[in-house]
């Protein structure tokens, strides 16, 4: 946006003119990602950063999750479809069932399923492809 105004301003459309002004425009703005602190400050004048509030505005953006699976919950996983032209009148979850062996505490949760037999399920499957039964 600086560059074109730049550009504008001066009728002139060669941006390599500017980009020292837009670097340092750039680099004294401040951004969010940084706790609105500018990148010459973090990097030039050696501002610390507050890591407890980068780990309470982290927490915030997080949606708490709800209706958690518990270890030895007995669960249906999704059919994942091979044809998105697969008539919708088709079951949506597997028949086999599965138990749910480990709860991994993520962003997002996630679990490891095992079957019926004890057998571990290779990969880890996330709350939205489980169904409680």
């Amino acid at each position: 946006m600086v560059l074109r105004s730049l550009t504008t301003l001066n009728l002139k459309y060669r941006y390599v003119d500017y980009l020292p002004i837009v670097i340092e425009r750039y680099n004294e703005s401040p951004h969010a990602g940084i706790f609105d602190a500018t990148p010459h400050d973090v990097y030039v004048r050696g501002k610390s950063l507050n890591t407890r509030k980068l780990l309470k505005r982290m927490l915030n953006k997080s949606q708490p999750t709800r209706n958690l699976l518990h270890e030895g919950d007995r669960v249906r996983l999704s059919r994942v479809k091979n044809n998105i032209f697969e008539k919708s009148s088709l079951q949506c979850w597997v028949r086999e069932k599965f138990i749910v062996y480990k709860v991994l505490i993520t962003d997002p949760v996630t679990y490891e399923l095992r079957d019926e037999k004890g057998e571990k399920i290779k990969g880890i499957f996330y709350r939205e492809e489980l169904q409680k039964i």
